[in-house]
């Protein structure tokens, strides 16, 4: 992906509506028939809800996870929200329709009233040129998502709409703030029927971005919804379904960059768990989906949507056997991804547009020492504390309930130069940064985290005086390395015998390889093959080494070439 030089990012607000209505399920305030009946109410039929709050009031990116609520509760939902919501349970009717060149996909349309299209005809064919242009975006849609990137066809509904098609209607969603939704109609098996209802013009001064680059987005988005019931027809699947056809817009029109105007709603909110649907917040955290495509490949989001149809499972344990290191490993190196961008942003490493993004809010900055604090964090959630020690020694003792649900970082900045480096439970220090990050993320999938912390100055710390004499660590040679010439030899000396733990990252921060052993005080050398843990070469590129013996830590940069 490429960023643009200069986006216009608009201020996107959203008050009460959706939000409110979770915000009172999960305080118990409302059970979750009533909270979906009143999302639904707030956003197609507001004056039937049961408080104004619930009436949606800004722009809502995408209604497709209301009305899968809304059609999974259905036999629950009660006879008079049911009747007020009467448009969602039957098609639309268009006067019009426009089989798409492919033959794929009916645009059905209108040219008069207030559901009618722009009615400029160029070519003078009788159909407008707005609807020429929603079926081809839906085309080109089908080629991206399926022919180039291997997932499912949607499955067909029976001739709904007029034949075989897939349908698309046109109205003007203006007055629900909305670009478009999917609306699931029939269930077959695991799978779902759909069709699709977008916007008339995006000319709406709601929408963030209008016009044709509005159309072909929605069209992205949407269609990918179509292929999401495919995998799986029911409820549950709603906050992924949202970020990753957020991502797939981006995919289909990298230069168009429509999800930067809700990157805020997550890099605002750290500590708010990643699956959490508010109508806001899942479309910032498409930026997850980007962190998984650049991590491990664009593949993994399609083999995520495939594991979930195999299993068919709502349950976020399903993902464990198609992450890489599972949820604790991802969700720590996602959040060390999202330290680095806006004005923290390293060229060249971690997102390609993190230039772009705006910055991780930071749960506290500790300017004088000794200080302490904590806090709780939920599943799938992070924080970040900064300290700012001048350019003394830090000593950082960190205690964290259930210590292997958290992945933890220290990001350390000297005058130019910034290091990270994992860190766990009990005491990390760092001497020489005088502005240092810790960063602390949850890779469970349920419940809330405990942590605490006491900072003080730490003149022992690191590489000292009192220390340097007895313990060091030498550059690693040769530099650059390459296992087809030999072995990697780290040296070291001890101060005193005890046990030395080294480990080797990938400048990411994943972990490639790690050896733990009693050594002799003296010197002594570490020697390491080039493979990783499961006895394979590492790719080329920088890698981490860290060393520690009691309290002595090191670090070190080997370039590996093949």
């Amino acid at each position: 992906m490429v960023a643009v030089i200069a986006i216009l990012v608009l201020s996107i607000r959203v008050y009460g509506g959706i939000a409110q209505v979770q915000e009172d399920l999960r305080a118990g305030r409302i059970d979750s028939v009533a909270a979906v009946e009143n999302m639904a109410l707030g956003v197609f039929s507001p004056k039937y809800v049961d408080d104004l709050m619930y009436r949606q009031r800004g722009f809502v990116k995408c209604l497709t996870p209301v009305v899968s609520l809304l059609k999974f509760y259905g036999p629950r939902i009660g006879s008079r929200a049911k009747a007020a919501l009467w448009m969602l349970f039957s098609r639309p009717e268009l006067p019009n329709s426009y089989l798409s060149p492919s033959g794929r996909f009916r645009v059905h349309y209108a040219t008069d009233r207030r559901d009618a299209v722009p009615r400029e005809d160029r070519d003078e064919d009788g159909v407008p040129d707005f609807v020429e242009e929603v079926a081809s975006a839906f085309d080109s849609a089908y080629v991206l998502e399926v022919e180039i990137l291997g997932y499912p066809e949607p499955i067909k509904d029976g001739g709904a709409g007029g034949d075989d098609a897939w349908d698309v209607y046109l109205h003007d969603l203006g007055p629900l703030s909305s670009y478009g939704f999917t609306n699931p109609e029939r269930r077959i098996g695991h799978s779902s029927t759909s069709y699709i209802e977008m916007d008339n013009d995006f000319k709406d001064p709601v929408f963030p971005t209008k016009g044709l680059d509005a159309v072909r987005i929605t069209a992205a988005h949407e269609f990918f919804h179509m292929i999401h019931y495919t995998y799986y027809g029911g409820s549950g699947w709603e906050w992924w379904m949202e970020i990753s056809s957020t991502w797939m817009e981006d995919v289909a029109y990298d230069e168009v960059n429509d999800y930067y105007n809700y990157l805020s709603f997550f890099f605002e909110h750290p500590e708010v768990p990643l699956n959490r649907q508010d109508g806001a917040h899942e479309y910032g955290a498409s930026v997850f989906a980007h962190f998984l495509e650049e991590r491990f490949g664009r593949d993994i989001i399609r083999r995520i949507w495939e594991q979930i149809g195999r299993t068919q499972r709502i349950d976020l344990g399903v993902w464990e056997g198609v992450l890489p290191g599972g949820w604790k490993e991802a969700m720590g190196e996602f959040a060390l991804w999202n330290y680095f961008t806006g004005s923290r942003a390293v060229p060249g490493e971690f997102y390609e547009e993190g230039a772009y993004y705006p910055e991780v809010r930071l749960a506290g900055e500790h300017t004088a020492l000794p200080d302490s604090g904590g806090g709780t964090v939920p599943y799938l959630a992070s924080v970040y504390h900064r300290f700012l020690p001048g350019g003394g020694g830090i000593g950082l003792l960190l205690s964290l309930q259930e210590p292997d649900a958290w992945w933890g970082w220290l990001v350390g900045k000297s005058y130019g130069r910034v290091e990270w480096w994992p860190v766990g439970d009990g005491k990390a220090t760092a001497r020489g940064y005088p502005d240092l990050t810790w960063i602390g993320a949850v890779g469970a999938t349920g419940g809330r985290y405990r942590y605490r912390f006491q900072a003080s100055y730490d003149t022992s710390a690191g590489d000292t005086a009192g220390t340097s004499a007895r313990y060091s660590l030498a550059q690693a040679i040769p530099n650059p390395f390459s296992s087809d010439e030999g072995m990697l030899v780290i040296p070291f000396s001890l101060g005193k015998a005890g046990r030395v733990r080294i480990e080797i990252y990938t400048i990411l921060g994943q972990l490639v390889w790690r050896l733990e052993e009693d050594r002799p005080v003296g010197s002594g050398r570490v020697i390491w093959d080039g493979c990783n843990l499961e006895g394979e070469p590492v790719a080329s590129g920088i890698y981490i080494y860290l060393f520690r013996s009691g309290e002595f830590r090191k670090m070190g940069k080997v370039a590996v070439v093949r």
